[in-house]
């Protein structure tokens, strides 16, 4: 009797916990249609299913961003100092320019100081891809010195800017929507600002994007070069003072040499007409009146 009583009781609370069940799967499923039609009606008040369709576009393309195959957003740069022959300064120069373009980059800046012993600096910009591999071949060039190379990785700031920018584009519609709908001059530039605003921000983010598409394409390698015996590009003052002194006193000789060249031609036809007139004074004297 007791086993009987026993195996009732735990058919009834069986029923029971199914009933509870159920009916907690039915207010589930009613919450979550009242959540579904809560979502749709403000979609249809920002315009239609326009506004829902865009926020799973947008999720759906930030997924795919995040999970592609594409590499991570690296700033590469690398600055080099060379020390080469006497001599070689403008080869070297040429060189570089060489293997910027072989590597699909260019040259982006070059200078030169220094009259007795020489010193240069030039810039190029290669695809990141080629970065290591163009690295090593100015390496060749001399003898390294100095050499720093940097990362900054900024695949974080990519994900943030992009998202910012497709919620600015997203209130951009919304706010055109809402241009088109105004009825008042108040409400027409109160939204006219707000829009200004948004397009505003817009072209900021859209503005750093490029710019750090543009610095992750293309790495950036600044490169030193000095002639044996030149001062350094870190020297102190007092060696550039003095390297400068020669450098001056150099280019005053070489001036100097220049002039006398272009000045003896002169003083020597001045000298033949000075004595050929020495020597036709006394005959001119005696024939005139």
């Amino acid at each position: 009797m007791d086993k009987k009583v026993l195996a009732v009781a735990i058919v009834l609370v069986a029923v029971v916990a199914g009933a509870c069940s159920s009916d907690e799967g039915d207010a589930g499923s009613g919450g979550a249609d009242v959540a579904a039609a809560q979502v749709a009606e403000r979609g249809s008040e920002g315009g239609g299913g326009d506004g829902l369709a865009v926020g799973d576009s947008d999720t759906a393309t930030q997924d795919a961003y995040l999970t592609s195959a594409e590499p991570d957003r690296v700033i590469k740069t690398a600055t080099l100092e060379l020390e080469v022959d006497d001599g070689r300064l403008g080869s070297v120069l040429r060189e570089g320019r060489v293997i910027a373009e072989a590597a699909g980059g260019f040259l982006l800046s070059t200078s030169v100081e220094g009259v007795e012993r020489q010193r240069g600096d030039f810039a190029i910009r290669v695809p990141a891809g080629e970065f290591e591999e163009t690295l090593s071949a100015l390496e060749e060039l001399g003898t390294v010195t100095r050499e720093n190379v940097d990362g900054q990785d900024v695949s974080q700031e990519f994900v943030d800017l992009e998202a910012r920018l497709r919620n600015a584009t997203a209130q951009e519609e919304v706010l055109f929507r809402l241009y088109d709908r105004s009825t008042s001059i108040a409400d027409t530039i109160r939204v006219q600002r707000e829009l200004e605003d948004v397009q505003l921000e817009i072209e900021r983010l859209r503005g750093r994007l490029r710019y750090l598409s543009d610095r992750t394409d293309l790495s950036t390698i600044s490169v030193s070069v000095r002639e044996a015996g030149a001062v350094a590009a870190g020297a102190g003052p007092f060696e550039k003072a003095w390297d400068k002194a020669k450098d001056t006193f150099v280019a005053v000789v070489s001036g100097a040499i220049v002039g006398a060249g272009f000045l003896l031609p002169l003083l020597g036809f001045a000298l033949l007409a000075y004595v050929a007139f020495r020597l036709l004074r006394p005959r001119l004297q005696r024939v005139a009146p």
